[in-house]
């Protein structure tokens, strides 16, 4: 059955654009705006985790030595 509709969507595929432009074409404006905001909350967030970890690893490499 699963099979089954994987085979349908997949034919329709074959149809359509295979890239996201697609999609991308059919969101809105402020879906994009908002991806690319919470994209931002992510990469900050991860930044600031780079930052403690490269202070730890400072202090590491000073017992090291």
């Amino acid at each position: 059955m699963e099979a089954q509709r994987y085979g349908r969507y997949r034919s329709q595929d074959s149809k359509r654009d295979r890239t996201y432009n697609s999609l991308v074409k059919q969101m809105k404006n402020y879906s994009i705006t908002e991806a690319y905001i919470e994209l931002e909350k992510v990469l900050k967030a991860a930044n600031g985790y780079f930052d403690i970890w490269k202070q730890y690893q400072a202090l590491w490499d000073l017992q090291s030595a």
